[in-house]
C-alpha cells in the first residue's frame, strides 16, 4: 500500500463547506449586530431631542401668559422673560413643519430647528404637535 500524503477532493469539500456554514452563521451575527446598534443610536438621538424639546415647550408654558393656536400645527406662547430684576413680555412660536422639523422662535433669538427626518421609522405615523387645554387653565404637549 502507498502512504498517504495529501487530502482527498472528498475531504477539501468538506472541509471547505463546514468552513462556509461557519462564515456564513458569523456574518448573519455580524449583521444583526450592527443593525441594532444603528436602530439604537438612532432611538437614543431621537430621545434626546425630544428630551430638549418638551423641557423648552414645558419652560415656555410655565411662563405663559396667553397660548394661539394660529394653525392646527402652529402655536404662538406669549410669556414673561426675566431681563434683569424686571420681566418683559414675548412671543415664542412653535410650528411643525413636515411631520418631522419642529421650530422654535422666540422673538430676538435665532430660530431652532429640532429635525427628526432620518430619525422616524418610516412605519410610525408622523409628528403630531398639539396642546391642550387642562381644566384648571393649564397646557399640556
Amino acid at each position: 500500500m502507498r502512504e498517504s500524503r495529501g487530502f482527498t477532493l472528498v475531504e477539501l469539500m468538506v472541509a471547505m463547506g463546514v468552513g462556509l456554514l461557519v462564515l456564513l452563521v458569523a456574518y448573519n451575527g455580524f449583521h444583526v449586530l450592527f443593525r441594532s446598534a444603528r436602530s439604537t443610536e438612532r432611538e437614543s438621538t431621537r430621545a434626546l431631542l425630544e428630551a430638549q424639546i418638551l423641557e423648552l415647550l414645558l419652560q415656555d408654558l410655565r411662563s405663559a401668559k396667553s397660548v394661539v393656536e394660529v394653525s392646527p400645527q402652529d402655536y404662538q406662547v406669549t410669556r414673561y422673560l426675566r431681563v434683569g430684576p424686571a420681566f418683559r413680555e414675548c412671543r415664542v412660536n412653535w410650528s411643525l413643519k413636515a411631520g418631522s422639523v419642529i421650530t422654535r422662535q422666540v422673538e430676538g433669538e435665532p430660530i431652532r430647528r429640532f429635525a427628526f427626518v432620518h430619525l422616524i421609522d418610516p412605519k410610525e405615523p408622523p409628528f403630531n404637535l398639539r396642546l391642550e387645554r387642562m381644566p384648571d387653565g393649564h397646557f399640556v404637549p
